[in-house]
């Protein structure tokens, strides 16, 4: 059904935006439908097929991108696989006075005759029936908003006209939030060097059509090239859309440049905007500040590129220690809709990103660990909230998926710790291996075949190109996290080990965790009895840092291959130092010596005798670096202390140089050499500590 008409009267200016679920296990929805949408080009349809007219959204990976645009119409056709991600996604497309429809079995039927739409572990099926479903179909049945239609009532709803806003914007800016964001960010530009702004807001606000104003203001006045970067083009195609339409006089005024490029060519650049900062890792957005001296950072506070309270607490604790003239600003006016919009409330608070005050916490649970089912969460809605928050908060890439995953994935458990009946911490673990890869463990092993999820059986088959090490039982811990005010207190550390200790009761063979290499994740890992067990070799591009994989044995076959693994990776990591860990942190060098270089004996008398000609003077450290290194993997491995020595710039420029082997001009640019003679004054001076330290262990021992 196509009608010739203006593309905006599908809508109702002057009334909020319509959420619809039409429910029904009878096939009349898209007749129903037709009879009341007129169908326009800014009708969108998500499903397999559409009515004619519409525009069909016709996978995940399409979805995409349309985000950024705007609708007046949005259907989702859920009756067989509910869309959950694009669903909140794109609901955020809907403009106002526009509706979004949900096409769904019967309420009471929906949770077992559909399924999410979401990536699952291979070999294991999803819950049937969905708590995700039942979970949306709670969300729906308690919001009296939302417009619910069934075979038994089917009045089309009226729009409600609302009282509209009176203050009116001149100029090219639609609230008076997005002119003072347009404003600071011409200060950036115009004003003192090295005071980066942060922008944050909720979707619809107007921040990414914002960068776009102040570059076109920027390049009339002072002709100013800025340029945007974002996770992917179409996310900030709003911007570059908004200058190109006012004409070709403007298209050097902001350009696109993906970050790698960005931080690899470092071109030119008066101005420098990075939307969707939140999905990018802190690593990556801090080098690119440490270079442009002018740059924007812009980031969602809730939405589906990833999670901007991780952006939040991380990156700007960072501004702040290094930055502290930086300024922030927040936009809370919404522009495709107004102020107080049901669609955005309900999806808010269906996907855990907003509270549920309404709700008492019916459970009461004792102060101490406690393993939470994903039906204990959705019978507690303030729970909910709480785990997924911390969840939001330990992780920068949290985002709807991970919600699914928490309720329908049975490979899944959630760990928590309780003070005062509220969730202090978090732990999230998956399941991994045992017989769901018994008939692709060959293949796995080999490198012939690659699956969804089981990251460490994976990993540690693959590596072992051992196919008995796919079947081991795995506990893989994905997130933990710690509410900010109750960290420093030992709970992380107390939440694993009744992890631990529940898990080897239940004939888990091996616990593991992957994240990305730094130095304080690494010593709370460390610490907490946990060792390394592979080493990436690329940075993961995620995270930004190169991915560390750690476990602990708990069942004889789990120590067999915690074992084989280990020893791997001290050969592994023996003969890449200098290639692929060449630019790896060197206080990491130091922190993972025993991984690396537990193998190493000690300086034979010749090459000590090397050592001591280099620290009197008569012999230059470069005819003899073998030796030196041999003294240096000896200290590392048996003098190394973490407090005293990781801020020791001069034995951390000894290690890049010897051990990793960069270049002079790059150790003294790193590590505050002056020049060549400071170099070698520094190299001495190490070296004369270190063999001062082996020399006093020697005679202690000896």
């Amino acid at each position: 059904m196509t009608t010739n008409i203006p593309d905006n009267c599908t809508m109702t200016p002057g009334t909020h935006r319509q959420l619809l679920v039409i429910a029904s296990d009878e096939p009349w929805h898209e007749r129903y439908l037709c009879q009341h949408v007129v169908v326009s080009s800014r009708c969108w349809w998500f499903g397999s097929h559409a009515p004619q007219g519409f525009v069909l959204i016709e996978s995940h990976q399409q979805y995409r991108h349309f985000l950024g645009q705007e609708c007046d119409t949005l259907v989702i056709d859920a009756r067989q696989q509910l869309p959950l991600t694009a669903a909140f996604a794109l609901s955020g497309c809907v403009s106002r006075g526009g509706k979004m429809i949900v096409l769904c079995p019967s309420l009471s039927r929906w949770p077992e005759s559909a399924s999410v739409s979401v990536k699952h572990s291979y070999g294991i099926n999803p819950r049937n029936p969905s708590l995700v479903i039942q979970w949306l179909c709670h969300c729906i049945q308690q919001d009296q908003d939302i417009q619910l239609i069934t075979a038994s009532s089917q009045p089309w709803p009226k729009a409600v006209p609302i009282d509209l806003p009176t203050d009116e914007i001149k100029g090219p800016c639609a609230s008076s939030d997005q002119q003072m964001a347009v404003d600071a960010i011409v200060h950036v530009a115009k004003g003192h060097r090295h005071r980066p702004l942060v922008i944050t807001a909720d979707r619809g606000r107007g921040k990414t059509t914002a960068l776009a104003i102040a570059a076109l203001q920027l390049n009339d006045a002072h002709g100013t090239q800025c340029i945007i970067t974002a996770p992917r083009p179409d996310n900030c195609a709003t911007a570059i859309d908004y200058c190109q339409q006012h004409g070709q006089q403007h298209a050097a005024a902001l350009s696109f440049v993906a970050m790698d490029k960005l931080i690899a060519d470092k071109p030119d650049a008066g101005l420098v905007l990075i939307d969707e900062a939140a999905s990018f890792p802190t690593a990556l957005l801090q080098q690119v500040v440490e270079h442009y001296p002018r740059v924007v950072f812009c980031s969602t506070t809730h939405g589906y590129e990833g999670s901007g309270r991780g952006f939040e607490i991380r990156f700007k604790g960072f501004l702040h220690q290094h930055y502290p003239d930086y300024k922030s600003l927040h936009l809370n006016t919404p522009i495709r809709w107004y102020e107080g919009d049901p669609v955005e409330a309900f999806w808010f608070k269906a996907m855990a990103m907003t509270p549920f005050c309404e709700q008492p916490k019916v459970e009461q649970l004792s102060d101490g660990n406690h393993r939470l089912s994903a039906k204990q969460l959705i019978q507690c809605p303030t729970r909910l909230y709480e785990v997924f928050q911390l969840l939001l908060a330990a992780h920068y890439q949290t985002s709807p998926d991970d919600l699914i995953r928490l309720l329908d994935a049975p490979e899944q458990s959630l760990w928590v710790n309780i003070v005062n009946n509220g969730v202090t911490a978090v732990a999230l673990c998956a399941d991994e291996g045992d017989q769901a890869l018994l008939e692709v463990s060959d293949g796995i092993a080999s490198g012939q075949r690659r699956i969804s999820g089981h990251l460490s059986a994976q990993q540690l088959c693959f590596t072992c190109a051992e196919p008995a090490y796919a079947t081991l039982r795995y506990r893989r811990i994905v997130r933990i996290a710690v509410a900010p005010q109750h960290r420093r207190q030992g709970i992380a550390t107390s939440l694993l080990a009744h992890i631990r200790s529940l898990s080897e009761q239940h004939s888990v063979d091996l616990l593991t965790t992957s994240f990305g290499l730094t130095d304080s994740l690494y010593r709370f890992w460390y610490n907490s009895q946990w060792r390394a067990l592979k080493l990436g070799h690329k940075l993961d591009t995620a995270s930004g840092e190169r991915s560390i994989l750690m476990g602990v044995p708990l069942q004889q076959d789990g120590k067999r291959v915690f074992d084989d693994t280990r020893t791997l990776m001290r050969e592994d990591s023996h003969y890449h130092l200098p290639r692929r860990f060449k630019q790896m942190s060197p206080v990491l060098v130091c922190l993972l010596s025993n991984e690396l270089f537990r193998d190493s004996s000690a300086p034979t008398a010749r090459q000590l005798t090397v050592v001591q000609q280099v620290v009197a003077g008569t012999r230059a450290y470069h005819h003899c670096e073998s030796s030196l290194a041999a003294l240096l993997q000896h200290w590392l491995c048996h003098h190394f202390d973490d407090k005293q020595h990781s801020s020791d710039r001069g034995l951390l420029g000894c290690i890049a140089l010897l051990l990793q082997g960069q270049p002079p001009s790059t150790v003294c640019k790193g590590y505050g050499f002056s020049g060549k003679k400071a170099l070698n004054d520094g190299v001495r001076s190490t070296l004369e500590m270190l063999l001062s330290d082996c020399q006093t262990s020697d005679r202690e021992n000896g």
